[in-house]
C-alpha cells in the first residue's frame, strides 16, 4: 500500500514537473512574443515619426521652391518689360536717325 501510494506520489510529482515545464515554455513563449511585438511597435513608431520629419522637410522644400519660382517669374517678367522698352528706344532712335539722315 505504501509502495502504490509513493508511485502514485512520484507520477503527481511527474506531472506536475511536466505541467511546470510545459508552463515555463508557454511563458517564455509569450515574454518573446511581447518583446517582438514591443520591438515592432518601437520601429513603427519610429518610421512614423521619421516620414513626417520628411514630409515636413518636403512641404518646406515645396514651399521655398514656389517663392523661388515667383521672384522668378516677376524677375522675368521684370527684365521682358525692360527689354520691350529697350527695343521701343532703339527703334524710336532708328526713327530719330533716319530723319535726321533725310534732312541732311
Amino acid at each position: 500500500v505504501l509502495i502504490q501510494e509513493l508511485d502514485l506520489e512520484k507520477e503527481k510529482r511527474w506531472k506536475a514537473e511536466q505541467a511546470e515545464k510545459k508552463l515555463s515554455e508557454s511563458i517564455k513563449q509569450l515574454q518573446n512574443q511581447a518583446k517582438e511585438e514591443k520591438d515592432i511597435q518601437s520601429v513603427a513608431v519610429y518610421t512614423t515619426d521619421r516620414l513626417r520629419e520628411l514630409i515636413l522637410k518636403e512641404r518646406n522644400a515645396k514651399t521655398r521652391l514656389q517663392i523661388d519660382i515667383r521672384q522668378l517669374k516677376e524677375e522675368a517678367e521684370k527684365l521682358s518689360k525692360e527689354l520691350e522698352r529697350s527695343k521701343q528706344k532703339e527703334e524710336d532712335q532708328q526713327k530719330a536717325l533716319q530723319t535726321l539722315e533725310e534732312a541732311l
